[in-house]
């Protein structure tokens, strides 16, 4: 018989998998990791893939629906994990911008430098504005004490993000 815990390694697994797939198919493996620029893309693409996708289970994990703390046992079993991939997302998140950014190294050190800052891309801006929101809601939620109100209250912008 399998466990619950077991249940949800596999579909945490399965719902990582499924996007990468996706990814390996729209375009031949070795032209992701032909050159320096292909390869830091493709890492950068990866840690933005499997990052979103831990923060959307993250997000699905703060629910409070019944099937979820049966999985895992409890409500406070699920919070953990909720924090943990949570945490997880982030750093996979940080790294999804300079993985992409140091493509541009070996051409363009200065092109490096102004693809992480505000430009003149919408996407690319939008995607720096909800990483900026992301990591200013989780430094409270980590280092400032704020009353439990306030601290779900900021919690719920991440969302947003």
């Amino acid at each position: 018989m399998i466990n619950n815990n077991k249940i949800f390694k596999i579909i945490l697994v399965a719902l990582i998998i499924f996007p990468i797939l996706i990814w390996l198919l729209m375009k031949p493996l070795p032209l992701r990791f032909s050159n320096f620029s292909q390869v830091f893309t493709s890492i950068g693409q990866i840690f933005g893939l499997v990052g979103i996708t831990l923060f959307a289970i993250t997000l699905v994990l703060n629910t409070r629906l019944k099937f979820i703390e049966n999985i895992f046992g409890g409500l406070n079993k699920a919070y953990y994990n909720h924090h943990m991939l949570g945490g997880i997302s982030l750093v996979l998140l940080l790294f999804h911008p300079i993985s992409l950014a140091v493509r541009f190294i070996p051409s363009s050190p200065e092109y490096f430098a102004n693809f992480l800052l505000p430009n003149a891309n919408i996407v690319l801006t939008f995607g720096k504005l909800a990483l900026f929101i992301m990591l200013s809601l989780l430094f409270i939620t980590f280092f400032v004490n704020l009353p439990y109100h306030l601290w779900k209250f900021s919690h719920q912008f991440l969302g947003i993000a």
